[in-house]
């Protein structure tokens, strides 16, 4: 029920979009009367053709979106035509300026036939139905006839950020299965057996026991167990399973920068990439798009590749100059149909060549393909390889932006530098295994507890650091302090040794260190003088540093 109504809010975005092209086209057709009045006096005015090439072109590219080919085709050999006598750069002929007036005559009436018998209004593909999505489920159900054993497993889950409930017996868990419909149940082996474990389709199963042998492990399996781990259960290892089982939900949609000086084409394509659950900016004039590139850090950029003021070719040149933007796709939206010049349109920059008119389901396709590949590729640059969060070079480019941001929004920034204690004893006491081990929960402990919006890096070594934006420096001290103290009770495990681990932390805050290198010196300091001051605590850099 709600995907129809989705779908059919979608449909009625793009008739909305329909009518307004239909009611442009009237408009259009006063523009064309015009031109063809300035052809009569002034056929040699080069300017003049480049206008009049620009209706066309836009037509060209945007009449079979909205169901009109005929307007796509007339609009097309005008902007062809008048295409070659620009680049040709002499005075039209006698004979060319009657082919011209006759090919605008063309495009007039089909026009006009468009206004007195319109087609039938644009539709949305079948396959741009909208997808029913869950909210983000973490909520995880853990079984256990011995209470304080499930209550133990649930504290050291919590403290990643789940919701947990404990259940010692089967209606306790049915109950929390049609209410909360968790994300997983951690199911004791012998509780499942004593108590019929819930079907395997209800929720995955993650199974535990006290043995670990062939035989028990078989029949975690024939109970459907999607996971098995033998108690004292290895909770880093736990959490791996539960993020992998849990991710799916929480992909992030793809990011899409528009930038099409057709403000009416642009909100189409906006709006059929937001039904296919993107998130889309439209820029149309390009002369703007820098401060919406930093802004908005798109996943991919689509661009036209023939506007006013600045064209798509030249606004790429000025991208790929700048190494802020070297790596972002740039996908060329145009009707421009020469092979050479869509090959030049590469060459400048371009990714890829998208031809106008494009089907709308073809757009969706391609976008999301290229999306897919920039992540992947993106991905690999910039971060690291053992955590997944963000590299040294990385986090300090985030940084900058993210404090130009706050600078220009007059917002709080906080920079947090975290260094994990005694780090060298737990490599040689344990092995590098285990220190990468207790490197990768503390990475996962601050990507469940820090927001979406929270900027993550690896600094170096077992040294973190984070930008928490929107945060001043109590509110920065509070959360860092917390996590602080939930990181000290997560145990970690080394064969048959468990032992704990803590970390120290320095902050700074924006407006009082106003750069980004005051600020990452400031919280550096705090955080060798909260080493100096017995570790395991939250210190703040001094004020009076800042200049």
């Amino acid at each position: 029920m709600i995907m129809d109504a989705a779908h059919q809010l979608f449909e009625e975005h793009l008739h909305t979009l329909w009518q307004r092209y239909i009611e442009q086209l009237a408009k259009t057709i006063v523009e064309l009367d015009e031109y063809v009045q300035r052809l009569h006096a002034e056929h040699h005015d080069s300017d003049l053709l480049a206008e009049l090439r620009h209706v066309a072109h836009g037509l060209s590219g945007s009449g079979s979106t909205y169901g009109f080919t005929a307007v796509s085709e007339a609009a097309g050999r005008l902007d062809r035509f008048l295409q070659a006598q620009i680049e040709n750069g002499t005075v039209l002929t006698a004979a060319q300026c009657d082919y011209t007036l006759a090919l605008v005559s063309d495009l007039r009436i089909t026009l006009a036939d468009v206004q007195r018998t319109p087609a039938t209004a644009m539709s949305a593909p079948p396959s741009l139905a909208a997808q029913p999505t869950a909210a983000p489920n973490q909520h995880i159900a853990v079984c256990d006839s011995d209470l304080a054993s499930a209550e133990d497993i649930a504290r050291q889950i919590a403290n990643f950020g789940y919701s947990v409930s404990t259940h010692t017996d089967q209606a306790e868990l049915q109950h929390t299965v049609a209410a909360l419909n968790p994300a997983a149940i951690i199911c004791d082996l012998a509780f499942a057996k004593e108590n019929d474990a819930p079907a395997s389709s209800v929720a995955p199963l993650i199974f535990t026991a006290p043995r670990d042998d062939f035989a028990t492990r078989l029949n975690a399996v024939r109970a459907g167990g999607s996971a098995f781990f033998t108690k004292p259960i290895d909770i880093g290892a736990l959490i791996d399973t539960l993020d992998t089982l849990t991710s799916a939900r929480e992909v992030e949609p793809f990011r899409i920068l528009i930038v099409d000086d057709q403000p009416l084409l642009a909100a189409t394509y906006a709006t059929t990439l937001r039904q296919a659950g993107m998130v889309v900016t439209t820029v149309t004039n390009p002369l703007r798009v820098m401060a919406s590139l930093s802004d908005f850090q798109p996943d991919v950029l689509l661009l036209d590749m023939y506007m006013p003021g600045c064209t798509g070719l030249e606004l790429a040149t000025v991208l790929r100059q700048q190494a802020a933007y070297v790596s972002i796709p740039i996908v060329f939206l145009s009707a421009e149909t020469q092979i050479d010049r869509q090959m030049d349109a590469l060459k400048r920059g371009g990714d890829d060549f998208l031809t106008k008119p494009i089907q709308l389901d073809h757009l969706v396709g391609a976008v999301t393909s290229r999306a897919n590949r920039a992540r992947l590729l993106r991905s690999a640059m910039v971060r690291d390889s053992l955590t997944g969060l963000y590299n040294h070079t990385t986090t300090k480019e985030h940084l900058k932006r993210e404090l130009t941001r706050a600078t220009r929004q007059n917002r709080p920034l906080t920079f947090v530098m975290i260094d994990i204690d005694r780090f060298k004893s737990v490599n040689d006491t344990y092995g590098h295994g285990v220190g990468d081990h207790v490197i990768k929960s503390l990475a996962r402990l601050l990507q469940q507890r820090l927001r979406k919006s929270d900027i993550i890096g690896r600094y170096g070594g077992e040294e973190f650091a984070v930008v928490l934006s929107d945060a001043d420096h109590d509110a920065a001290y509070k959360l860092m302090d917390e996590l602080r103290e939930r990181f000290s009770q997560v145990r970690q495990y080394a064969e048959d040794e468990q032992f704990t681990v803590t970390f120290s932390c320095g902050i700074s805050s924006f407006p009082a260190f106003g750069d980004a290198t005051s600020l990452a010196g400031a919280a550096d300091r705090a955080l060798y003088k909260a080493k100096r001051s017995g570790r395991n605590c939250v210190v703040a850099a001094d004020t009076g540093e800042a200049e």
